[in-house]
């Protein structure tokens, strides 16, 4: 199983397979649900009778939190499950482990009418005391839309207090702000608020292509751009001995603009975020050293060690995107789950303000 999941030569021995959910252990689980989330199951792979359809819901309370999330996850992704595969009825949804809530309301976003069939249990879960629901929820809404959607996401971004979670309630709005003009208004001032070629606008942008609101994001980046030659002639002012600029003034990825800026003071704050996240590698590094040996963690840990030495933007942007994957629990790295989620809230947001070389 553990094959399959990365190579289709495996069909044959898969259909010859069958897990009794009584008996099998976590791991073999957790191999079957993502399998069936990745569509390589055969549809008897718990029983000849029962397709996977009708029993996997029997997995979503297992005592396992990672196999039960990991239900919910299949299900999210097989476009042939639905919410009738899910054993747990939605109003139960918030006594589930975070983990597994964080999936579970995914479900219900998996079209516009089952969401706004349980628009309820949506604004329950972007009510969560937990970040990793509420980003489980933000991530699901993202391409869905329905009558009143957008009164409670707009009152949720005003209140969310999680920057990674408010920038997705962003491209959520950024992609369906044709059905709402709060939401094309929320997402242009995103757009004008966020620096130049930052990883928010290039997700703005991607959230709207080919739609009317590509055209004001490229107005917008016109407007806000770096200045052309005449304006600097024009607008800077320079003196060389005290260095003191009072035009625009960029140093490396940081930019600043008005009065009292120089390039002293950008340059102290950039490094000032490479040195939190040397800090916070640090301790990824530490919580990855004591997990059970593995390969993954191997690769890992050499991964953070490198990012370590040289923060730059490429090499943090890999341990970032490993543990936006970890977080949701798509690592072999079974313990790391819940702090690979505190990881990614404190590394993300410094992406845009690292060097692109050290």
């Amino acid at each position: 199983m553990a094959l399959a999941q990365h190579h289709g030569a495996f069909e044959e021995e898969l259909t010859a397979l069958q897990l009794d959910l009584g008996r099998a252990d976590a791991g073999d689980l957790r191999s079957a649900t993502l399998l069936i989330g990745l569509q390589r199951a055969p549809s008897t792979l718990f029983s000849d009778r029962h397709p996977v359809s009708s029993v996997i819901g029997d997995l979503n309370s297992h005592e396992d939190g990672i196999v039960a999330q990991y239900s919910f996850w299949a299900t999210a992704e097989h476009p042939d499950l639905s919410l009738d595969s899910v054993s747990v009825p939605p109003s139960l949804f918030s006594q589930l482990k975070p983990n597994v809530q964080a999936w579970a309301y995914r479900v219900l976003t998996k079209d516009n009418e089952t969401a706004q069939k349980h628009n309820e249990f949506i604004v329950e879960g972007s009510e969560s005391d937990h970040p990793n629901v509420r980003e489980g929820v933000a991530m699901g809404i993202r391409d869905i839309f329905y009558d009143s959607l957008d009164t409670v996401v707009i009152d949720w971004s005003l209140s969310e207090d999680d920057i990674v979670i408010r920038e997705k309630l962003w491209e959520h709005m950024a992609a369906n702000a044709e059905h709402s003009a709060g939401y094309r208004e929320e997402a242009e001032r995103a757009y004008r608020s966020s620096s130049a070629n930052s990883a928010l606008r290039v997700r703005l942008d991607a959230a709207c292509k080919e739609k009317g609101l590509a055209l004001t994001f490229k107005k917008i980046a016109l407007q806000t751009g770096d200045p052309d030659f005449f304006t600097q002639i024009s607008g800077a002012n320079v003196t060389n001995n005290n260095q003191t600029f009072l035009g625009p003034v960029q140093t490396a990825a940081l930019s600043n603009a008005g009065p009292g800026n120089t390039g002293t003071v950008n340059i102290g704050q950039q490094q000032q975020v490479v040195s939190q996240v040397e800090a916070d590698l640090k301790e990824l590094l530490s919580d990855l050293q004591r997990q059970p040996a593995s390969n993954e963690k191997d690769k890992v840990t050499a991964a953070v060690e490198d990012a370590v030495k040289s923060p730059t933007k490429s090499k943090v942007g890999k341990i970032v995107d490993w543990l936006k994957s970890a977080k949701e629990g798509m690592t072999s790295i079974t313990d790391i789950t819940e702090k690979a989620g505190v990881f990614y809230t404190k590394i993300a947001p410094a992406l845009d303000h690292l060097p692109d070389i050290f």
